[in-house]
């Protein structure tokens, strides 16, 4: 990540530090008292700067220097985990973990646009560490055996001579430290888990994706290696199902419904948006190529600018001034775009996974409730996708359609936890909390803010589906 320097100001993203003339945070905020944000070197914390309003934020650092720091700032204060002490009468059980893959290179290019060039060194690696590929059936898998999406993004060269959406070096070091933070209150903190990875008590899982095998390697090294440089004796297993039939993201290629319903719900949304939202794609549109005309086959939807931009931010590459505007907006409205296809179609987006998590938890409650030291695997971890994570939060009714786009390196952890003052192991004495990005969650409607194990498992229901209903639900007759 490189430095920025604008109007006199000086950003290193990197190290979430900027250099500002303390007169000028005094003069625009109007308040003396923002003076405390500095340190003795006239040094502030980007993650300062957050507890400034939008407003402030533009005046202070420029729409220019804004722009280029959107990436950065939204992931200030999202690993705050609420404070990692085990309570005597509380006992973790189970977690479950899901994450985004880190930053990669752009899936989604804007033809209109001048390009920008991507240095092959992006793709040397930050994480060093070994791993080992499995099928769910637990045989050896080939490394060098690529998805069917891997290949097609490989061919498709962007200027500099990489592939589309392969994770690069900064999403490598993002979810380092996404395991460092696992690490921290796993093992530090809640005591947890085992100081030295032990095959038996985690469990990595991954889609069949480069971009995504590659940061479970790097969060698992995050957790149980000294550094991203280190080696160790026995490689990460990381365990993956073929492509055609996964199920730890809305999948297309095992389901002809949800590839139909996916180009009818991008016409609806042209129609059933607000009147902002389309005011502001016609505007998109004629900015970037001239026409105001915009069909679900000619327009350029905020989804596919952002994953464009978006790439290029976090890459310290150009964005042209004249899209700043768009830059800042880009992310509620791709949000919006996201959110609407997910709400039509949760059962099949994610409800097999749903399922999965149900199977997880409550195998989980009947291993603890039996109280015999049986080994399983208490923490579970699946290496995904941005549509996984905003699947599982339109499923929860956790989720802001304004803004709901997952960040690079986000996750969703779902804990399973024991009350130890009552020796009767039901499933009264398990509750749940989730945490999405580090922010403790609250399912809505929960008296005391508390979700039993048993409520839990009935939202679960409420759009999980197994093989046979998911395969029934794909095999319907689309019609619109």
């Amino acid at each position: 990540m490189r430095n920025f320097m604008k109007e006199g100001k000086f950003v290193d993203v990197a190290k979430d530090i900027c250099y500002f003339p303390r007169k000028k945070i005094v003069q625009i905020t109007k308040n003396k008292t923002q003076t405390n944000m500095f340190d003795s070197k006239n040094r502030i914390s980007i993650s300062a700067l957050c507890n400034l309003n939008r407003g402030l934020l533009f005046k202070v650092l420029g729409l220019s220097t804004l722009a280029l720091m959107t990436f950065r700032l939204m992931h200030i204060d999202t690993y705050a985990y609420e404070k990692s002490k085990l309570m005597p009468n509380e006992k973790l059980v189970s977690v479950i973990m899901i994450t985004r893959h880190g930053a990669r290179t752009p899936l989604s290019i804007i033809s209109k646009l001048d390009q920008v060039e991507y240095d092959p060194n992006l793709l040397e690696p930050f994480v060093k560490a070994k791993y080992k590929l499995k099928l769910l059936d637990n045989s050896d898998f080939d490394h060098d055996i690529l998805s069917y999406y891997d290949e097609l993004n490989l061919k498709n060269h962007l200027i500099g001579g990489i592939g589309r959406g392969q994770l690069t070096k900064v999403g490598e070091k993002q979810m380092f430290n996404l395991g460092r933070r696992v690490r921290q209150r796993y093992i530090e903190d809640l005591k947890f888990l085992s100081k030295d990875y032990k095959p038996s008590e985690i469990y990595t899982r991954s889609t069949h994706y480069k971009r995504t095998i590659s940061s479970a390697k790097s969060v698992m090294a995050g957790i149980y290696l000294d550094s991203p440089e280190a080696d160790q004796n026995d490689p990460f297993i990381i365990n993956i199902q073929h492509l055609h039939e996964d199920v730890l993201f809305p999948n297309p290629i095992n389901c002809s419904y949800y590839a139909e319903m996916h180009k009818f719900i991008q016409t609806l949304s042209l129609y059933t948006q607000n009147l902002e939202y389309i005011e502001n794609l016609i505007h998109l549109n004629k900015v970037l190529k001239g026409s105001d005309e915009i069909t679900e086959s000619k327009n350029i939807s905020f989804t596919a600018f952002r994953d464009d931009m978006l790439a290029r931010q976090v890459h310290g590459l150009h964005v042209p001034k004249h899209l700043e505007e768009f830059v800042i907006k880009s992310d509620r409205y791709a949000a919006m775009e996201l959110t609407a296809e997910t709400k039509h179609n949760i059962k099949i987006s994610c409800g097999r996974l749903l399922n999965l998590f149900k199977e997880n938890f409550l195998f989980s409650y009947e291993i603890d409730s039996k109280n015999n030291g049986e080994d399983f695997h208490k923490f579970r971890y699946y290496s995904a996708h941005d549509s996984t994570l905003n699947a599982l939060l339109a499923a929860f009714d956790l989720i802001d359609e304004e803004h709901s786009w997952p960040p690079f390196a986000a996750d969703i952890t779902i804990e399973l936890w024991k009350r130890m003052d009552n020796p009767d192991n039901n499933t009264n004495d398990y509750f749940i909390k989730i945490f999405y990005c580090g922010k403790r969650l609250f399912l809505p409607n929960l008296p005391n803010q508390e979700c039993s194990l048993d409520h839990f498992i009935n939202v679960l229901d409420k759009n999980g589906v197994d093989k046979h209903g998911y395969d029934q639900l794909c095999n319907e007759k689309f019609s619109s």
